[in-house]
């Protein structure tokens, strides 16, 4: 869920990943939050700042370099 503190509402509900998440970092000087979870997934969002894109999601990742190494 995206949290507006100035509206005091939730804005959308979206699906980042299947497992818990363990990364949300605001991108510095982008109106781009980033999610991850531990599957692997990383997800970028952009943020109310963001025209004409305000909580859209730009795109999906999968991080598969953890396989590899564990």
């Amino acid at each position: 869920m995206i949290w507006d503190l100035e509206s005091c509402k939730t804005n959308q509900v979206h699906c980042a990943s299947k497992e818990r998440i363990t990364l949300l970092e605001f991108l510095e000087g982008y109106p781009i939050l980033v999610a991850g979870g531990a599957d692997g997934l990383l997800t970028m969002w952009a943020t109310k700042r963001a025209p004409r894109l305000q909580y859209e999601c730009l795109g999906r990742f999968i991080n598969h370099v953890d396989r590899y190494f564990a």
